[in-house]
């Protein structure tokens, strides 16, 4: 048996990278002959650090800052994610006016993303039934199973921090009765509890 060398390990990724390239989806319009409006270019593969951003953009933003779920964001981030992440399609933007801590508009402007809208250009371009590559259906695959894995793993552990924060003020809230009763010790524990139970905060996409 030949020795694994540098070379041949440089040629065997070489030759994964050539068969690993990235594909083109071509949008038709069927009411004027078949012609072509759009091209998107696509990505058929993440890195593992891409892949984390990717779930991180889906997930986190599903939960309130309470910690509940909020399943009607799940398909429009995931859609969106995967718009950003693995074609050349900007997202559609608006514009709007930078206020200050007045609330008065400063003249200065910012862009923000219209989820709304964006979703609504994810589903007319419907990356997951357009698209044959079997690479990047396996990609999308991979990524849903991965953000279904973070999304459970979220709930129980916003379960278990729900079930520990009762569970610590339950002896004190009971023996209490009232606010004028409860030591200051039982207060400081229960602000480091509220504290320490406040979920992450939400992110933006």
């Amino acid at each position: 048996m030949g020795k694994i060398t540098k070379k041949s390990i440089n040629a065997v990724l070489d030759i994964y990278k050539r068969n690993s390239g990235d594909t083109v989806l071509k949008l038709g319009d069927p009411d004027n002959g078949d012609s072509i409006v759009m091209e998107i270019a696509l990505k058929t593969s993440l890195t593992i650090s891409e892949k984390g951003i990717f779930v991180d953009r889906v997930v986190t933003p599903c939960f309130d800052e309470n910690g509940d779920f909020m399943p009607q964001y799940l398909d429009p981030l995931f859609m969106i994610a995967l718009l950003q992440m693995t074609t050349n399609v900007p997202p559609i933007e608006d514009t709007i006016p930078i206020l200050d801590e007045v609330g008065n508009e400063t003249g200065e402007k910012s862009t923000i993303m219209n989820i709304e809208k964006t979703y609504e250009l994810c589903k007319a371009i419907n990356l997951v039934k357009n698209v044959a590559d079997t690479k990047y259906q396996a990609l999308i695959e991979e990524l849903r199973q991965m953000a279904a894995d973070k999304l459970a793993y979220m709930k129980d552990v916003n379960a278990r921090k729900a079930t520990s924060f009762g569970m610590l003020l339950k002896p004190y809230l009971d023996a209490a009765g009232n606010e004028a009763n409860i030591s200051q010790e039982a207060l400081t524990r229960i602000s480091n509890a509220i504290e320490e139970y406040k979920p992450d905060k939400v992110v933006t996409m």
